[in-house]
């Protein structure tokens, strides 16, 4: 079984390997921006039961690349198409690889400056964690019949 964050930290060190220069944050927190940076953030999406111990889950990962003040919009186009080959077929986590169903990228504005949304959906079969009881083996049956 997978924990959201597991796979959000395995994000995070694929992108961290491929931008070693560039700082990578989780959670909420002030930049100034005097150098690029990228904000990674996991949204699930919704659960699907398939059986009684296997459920389809499934996530989008959040990539925002936020670059350094007075860059070019087009400056953008270039993490953009790195994100598109480092994130373009699976990623491994842990034991498991999970294939990447879709990407998709904007260019926005901001009250600061240009930014890039780089976005990734995966659905993936997961097992349900159930407590499996355990019983006692019977050892011996008393059976009585009667006749009437």
């Amino acid at each position: 079984m997978l924990t959201y964050k597991e796979i959000l930290n395995a994000f995070t060190i694929k992108l961290d390997k491929a931008f070693f220069d560039v700082d990578i944050f989780t959670d909420d927190t002030q930049n100034d921006f005097d150098k690029g940076c990228f904000y990674v953030q996991l949204l699930p999406l919704k659960q699907i039961i398939l059986t009684r111990e296997l459920n389809q889950k499934g996530f989008i990962l959040s990539i925002k690349f936020y670059q350094e003040t007075n860059k070019s919009k087009i400056d953008l186009l270039d993490i953009e198409s790195k994100l598109q080959n480092e994130f373009s077929r699976t990623i491994e986590i842990k034991d498991r690889t999970l294939t990447i169903d879709s990407t998709e990228s904007e260019i926005l504005k901001d009250d600061v400056d240009y930014y890039l949304d780089f976005l990734i959906t995966v659905y993936y079969a997961d097992d349900v964690h159930i407590e499996k009881e355990n019983f006692d083996n019977m050892t011996d049956v008393d059976i009585s019949f009667s006749t009437s």
